[in-house]
């Protein structure tokens, strides 16, 4: 193994592959960094998180694989993106829901803040987030609290196991106005989760918008995900892919789903 777990390189595996250069985590101490750099070999470090690091990672990849004009082409469609779905949502003119994205389980509850990449997402799809401002310790927040908030809307963490049919059967947020009108939704996973920055993050976008704003924000959301994922990765999209990425065996259950499904 290249490194384990904690990301401390394994040196003599490091040197075996004979690297050009070694990109590594570049926020995660001295440790993960020095030994490579002390074995001379050039490092890059990244940081991540926001839409910046993921597009100053586009940019400096393209440089470093010699495609500058590839990833050029990659920034330029999640800045179009970003402008369309703000610009659709600035012109609908409507009162912006409340939104919450959470992890969950029976034993806890997270929530982003502004300090999480869902609050770039929100502010894009013109979401109001409840917890932006939540003076939460590790993002864990008490069902009391997000009872008090009373999002509209939920968004669910692809990286969990939990589905909207877990929240809505949970006895303590049956009075959340989100549990009451279904309005509960796990995010999609294509190449990897649309809810982190990735370069499928302006599908996500445009996902949390149409189900934001069911029927008044406009998209064809499979049309947009198979020329996406054509550009991106020169993969043609069947049905079944879009089904299986959208999550439409746990989502439709939820209000409003056919707005972006198949």
């Amino acid at each position: 193994m290249i490194s384990g777990q904690d990301f401390i390189p394994n040196m003599e595996e490091v040197l075996a592959a004979d690297p050009d250069v070694v990109v590594q985590w570049g926020d995660m101490g001295d440790e993960v960094l020095q030994p490579i750099e002390q074995a001379g070999l050039p490092v890059v470090g990244l940081e991540y998180g926001t839409q910046e690091d993921l597009e100053t990672w586009i940019d400096l990849f393209g440089d470093m694989i010699g495609k500058p004009e590839r990833a050029d082409e990659i920034l330029n469609w999640m800045h179009e993106e970003a402008e369309a779905v703000s610009g659709q949502v600035e012109d609908l003119d409507l009162e912006s829901p409340r939104g919450l994205s959470m992890s969950y389980s029976e034993r806890a509850i997270s929530v982003d803040t502004s300090s999480d990449y869902a609050q770039h997402v929100f502010d894009t799809a013109g979401i109001t987030n409840v917890a932006k401002d939540a003076p939460v310790t590790d993002g864990v927040a008490s069902a009391e609290q997000i009872i008090e908030w009373d999002p509209e809307i939920i968004f669910l963490s692809a990286f969990d196991p939990a589905v909207p049919e877990d929240v809505y059967n949970d006895p303590r947020l049956s009075e959340v106005t989100a549990v009451k009108d279904k309005r509960v939704y796990r995010a999609p996973l294509g190449v990897y989760r649309w809810q982190v920055p990735s370069a499928e993050s302006p599908l996500y976008w445009n996902w949390v918008a149409a189900l934001a704003y069911p029927g008044e924000f406009e998209v064809d959301l499979p049309a947009e995900m198979r020329e996406q994922t054509a550009f991106l990765y020169n993969y043609d999209l069947t049905d079944e892919d879009i089904d299986l990425e959208l999550r439409t065996d746990i989502n439709d259950g939820s209000a409003n789903y056919d707005v972006v499904a198949q």
